[in-house]
């Protein structure tokens, strides 16, 4: 006997596509529950250094009054960078990576190439494909 399985109906098929986690919309409530219930807790507690990181360099670029693509270049190699010193205090603990660690490893051999994983004109040869970066 064949049985077929058809559906979800919400869910496109296929492993090119790329969603969301919360087909269903769910994410939105389920936050402002957690929110409600464990303030300061969000989906991105775990990175909370880029919290500092960014703060960093947006102070950083109104002191030195960056224009646009510089600002952009250094959020890049900033995320970069920090990708790269994870990677290079990561142990065996470790149960989690921040955003980008894959992505900046191949950049990685005796010395960073920081540029190159940065590059702003090649973004699909960088640490990440869109111009801000994570």
């Amino acid at each position: 006997m064949t049985t077929r399985v058809q559906g979800p109906a919400w869910a496109v098929e296929g492993l090119g596509v790329r969603a969301g986690k919360y087909p269903l919309a769910v994410e939105g409530p389920v936050m402002r529950a957690v929110d409600r219930l464990v303030p300061g807790v969000s989906t991105v507690t775990r990175y909370i250094r880029y919290h500092s990181l960014y703060a960093a360099i947006a102070a950083h670029a109104e002191r030195k009054a960056l224009d646009l693509v510089a600002c952009r270049r250094l959020v890049r190699r900033c995320e970069v960078l920090m990708a790269a010193l994870h990677r290079d205090a990561e142990t065996a603990e470790d149960t989690w990576f921040p955003h980008g660690v894959d992505r900046v490893r191949r950049f990685r051999t005796q010395e960073l190439d920081l540029a190159r994983a940065a590059d702003e004109e090649n973004l699909n040869q960088s640490y990440s494909p869109r111009r801000w970066g994570f």
